[in-house]
């Protein structure tokens, strides 16, 4: 009983870190395209004026049209990444909230493990820090 509290605690961790993982992987992603974009952009409107001095006003109308459709483009990816890390965020908080309706004697009993781990290692690591303090140790 206490292993299968064990590993649901281990899958949640793992699901919640999965998510996490995912959520970071795409907003980097995101903001890769955006900086690329943008450089893109910045590229584009240097060669226009560069290439084509006569057609300036028509280089920079196109440029600008560019440039925004790019940024559009990036706003639009940054939007999508932001409801899926939503999305996931809000079936994740289903999960658990089903998991502690269903099981909540296990749901407790996990909070109480993890609370007292986390107890023990800010207290460790309370104690570590005074400890090389002590030492003259930063």
């Amino acid at each position: 009983m206490i292993k299968n509290a064990e590993t649901l605690a281990h899958n949640a961790v793992a699901t919640a870190s999965d998510l996490s993982d995912r959520a970071a992987r795409e907003a980097d992603q995101t903001l890769v395209a955006t900086r690329r974009a943008a450089a893109d952009a910045s590229k584009s409107l240097r060669e226009g004026f560069e290439a084509l001095q006569e057609e300036v006003p028509s280089a920079l109308a196109r440029a600008a049209a560019q440039a925004e459709a790019l940024s559009k483009e990036g706003l639009e990816r940054a939007r999508r990444a932001k409801e899926a890390v939503r999305e996931q965020a809000l079936r994740a908080g289903d999960q658990t909230v089903n998991y502690i309706k269903d099981e909540p004697v296990k749901a407790v009993a996990i909070a109480a493990g993890v609370g007292a781990v986390a107890a023990l290692l800010v207290g460790w690591l309370g104690r570590s820090s005074r400890h090389a303090h002590a030492n003259g140790r930063r």
